[in-house]
């Protein structure tokens, strides 16, 4: 839904902050967050495909850079599947 949102409002730059939340509600793991971010980003790439993305990953938390949410990932597993996926 939001990256359809996206895809269709003019831009001069995307920014995207992806990871953070996922992690709090384990709603995406390892096997699902890349297939979910490539398709992101292709939904917006649609009609944005010179436009830059960026992507800014999970911001640093002591307690979950270590410690597995209940899928099992870390944030520092978040960020290497999202630089990977982007």
């Amino acid at each position: 839904m939001v990256a359809r949102m996206i895809r269709d409002l003019k831009a001069d730059i995307i920014t995207l902050k992806l990871g953070i939340n996922v992690y709090g509600s384990g709603s995406l793991n390892s096997r699902t967050l890349m297939h979910n971010v490539i398709c992101f980003i292709v939904f917006v790439r649609e009609t944005h495909q010179n436009t830059p993305i960026g992507m800014i990953t999970p911001i640093y938390s002591c307690d979950r850079e270590t410690n597995p949410n209940h899928v099992g990932m870390t944030l520092e597993n978040y960020r290497e599947e999202l630089r990977t996926a982007f």
